[in-house]
C-alpha cells in the first residue's frame, strides 16, 4: 500500500518537473489535472482489491 503511494507520487513529481522545463503552463496545469484523477483512479482500483 505505502510503496504504492510512494510509487504514484515519485510518477508525480517526474512529470512535473519534465512539464516545469518544458514551460508550457496550460498543458501543465492538463496534465496534472490527468495525473490527479489517473492517481486517484488507481488508488481506489487498488483499495478494492485489497478488500
Amino acid at each position: 500500500m505505502v510503496c504504492f503511494l510512494i510509487y504514484i507520487t515519485l510518477l508525480f513529481i517526474q512529470r512535473v518537473y519534465f512539464i516545469s522545463s518544458e514551460k508550457k503552463l496550460t498543458i501543465h496545469i492538463v496534465q496534472m489535472f490527468q495525473l490527479l484523477s489517473q492517481a486517484f483512479y488507481n488508488l481506489k482500483m487498488f483499495l478494492m482489491m485489497d478488500m
